[in-house]
C-alpha cells in the first residue's frame, strides 16, 4: 500500500523541520498538501540516493504526491523526476528547496514538476511562510525550530531565547549525516510534529556522541590549516582569496576548512582549490552575501557548475582556469562591485 503522500527530505535539521512542518500540515491539520488529514510517507534521502528512496516496484501504488524539500537539484535526478512523470502522470510533485544549483536550475524543474519554490533562505523557512500563507498555525516547537534554522543557515547571531534551540538542531544535523539512521530520522520528524507538548524526543546520544568524536579528529586538522591559509589569504577590497590548490588538505572538508577561516578573518573567504583533478572556488560570507558572490563571479564565464546554498557557495571552475586567472577575477569584482 502506497501512502497519499510521500515526503523526501534531506538528513539534516533543515530537511528534518521541513519535513515535520508538512506532516503536521497534512495528518494533524489536513491542510496541505492535501486537503484533509490523509497518510504521509516519511523518507530521507541525498541527490545520490533520490532513486532508492522512491522504492519503485512492480505492484507500486503512485501516490497523490510526491515532495522534495532540501535536496540539492543535480542533472542526473532530472531522469529520475521525469520517470517519476512517465509512470504516475496524475501525481503531483513539488520541490522545495534553498541550495544555489536548484535555484540556478528552478527553469529546468518549472517545466517538470508542478510546483517549484526556491529561495535564499532556508528550506525550512520557505515551507514555513508556505504552510502561514495558507492558514495553518504552527505548533510551538515547529515555530521554534522553524527560527534556528534561519539563524544556522544564515550564519547571524542568535539571540539568547533560541541558542538552545539552535544547538539541538546543530547536533541534530551532525548526528544525522553521521548516523544515516533512517529510522531514528523518521522518529525525529514525527516527534517534532506531534501537536502534544510534553513529549520527549527521540534519544540522540549514541549519534551525537559519534559525530562529536569524528568532529574532534577533523578539527585538530582545521586548526593548523585555517591559521596557515589564513596567514596567506590575499585582500582585494573585503574579499580575501586564498590559493589551496597545492595544500595537501589531508581529506578535510573544503566547506568547514573556509568556514574556519572566515571565522578567522572576519571577512569574506573565496578559497580556490583541487580535487579529483577537478577545480573548486568556495566561498564563504553571511547573510546571503556568499550568494551573491557566486553570481557576480559566474559572469566572468569561469564557471561550470554551483552549489551550496546562500551562505556557503560551492562554484566548479573550467579546466583551463589557473589561480593568475581567478586573481584577476576576483580583483575585477572587488573593484566593480565595491566589495
Amino acid at each position: 500500500m502506497t501512502e497519499d503522500v510521500i515526503v523526501i527530505a534531506d538528513w539534516d535539521a533543515d530537511g528534518v523541520v521541513s519535513a515535520a512542518m508538512i506532516l503536521y500540515a497534512q495528518q494533524y491539520q489536513g491542510k496541505y498538501p492535501l486537503k484533509g488529514k490523509r497518510s504521509v510517507a516519511l523518507r530521507p534521502a541525498t541527490p545520490r540516493t533520490l532513486a532508492q528512496a522512491l522504492r519503485w516496484e512492480p505492484s507500486y501504488e503512485c501516490p497523490e504526491v510526491i515532495m522534495f524539500l532540501d535536496i540539492p537539484y543535480v542533472k542526473h535526478n532530472y531522469k529520475i523526476i521525469l520517470d517519476v512523470k512517465r509512470r504516475c502522470g496524475r501525481t503531483r510533485i513539488v520541490y522545495i528547496d534553498h541550495h544555489l544549483s536548484t535555484i540556478h536550475n528552478a527553469h529546468s524543474l518549472e517545466k517538470l514538476v508542478d510546483e517549484v519554490i526556491v529561495g535564499y533562505s532556508s528550506t525550512a523557512l520557505l515551507v514555513y511562510n508556505l504552510l502561514r500563507a495558507i492558514g495553518v498555525r504552527l505548533t510551538p516547537r515547529l515555530e521554534n525550530f522553524a527560527r534556528a534554522i534561519n539563524y544556522m543557515e544564515r550564519s547571524i547571531k542568535v539571540p539568547p531565547e533560541l541558542e538552545s534551540m539552535v544547538k539541538l538542531a546543530s547536533s541534530i544535523s551532525k548526528a544525522m549525516k553521521v548516523e544515516k539512521n533512517e529510522e531514528l530520522w523518521e522518529r525525529l520528524v514525527k516527534w517534532m510534529a506531534s501537536p502534544l507538548p510534553f513529549t520527549t524526543p527521540p534519544p540522540l546520544d549514541r549519534a551525537i556522541d559519534k559525530a562529536q568524536k569524528l568532529a574532534e579528529r577533523a578539527d585538530e586538522l582545521l586548526k593548523h590549516l585555517s591559521l596557515e591559509l589564513a596567514m596567506s589569504a590575499e585582500k582585494y577590497g573585503h574579499l580575501r582569496l586564498v590559493n589551496a590548490q597545492c595544500i595537501d588538505l589531508r581529506g578535510a572538508s573544503t566547506t568547514a576548512l573556509t568556514s574556519r577561516i572566515y571565522k578567522i578573518l572576519r571577512k569574506p573567504v573565496i578559497l580556490f582549490t583541487e580535487r579529483d583533478e577537478r577545480k573548486f572556488l568556495v566561498i564563504k560570507a553571511g547573510r546571503g552575501l556568499a550568494a551573491k558572490i557566486a553570481s557576480m563571479l559566474m559572469r566572468y564565464g569561469i564557471v561550470e557548475d554551483v552549489g551550496g546554498h546562500a551562505s556557503i557557495a560551492v562554484l566548479r571552475i573550467k579546466g583551463d582556469v589557473d589561480f593568475d586567472v581567478i586573481r584577476n577575477v576576483v580583483k575585477d569584482l572587488a573593484l566593480k562591485f565595491r566589495l
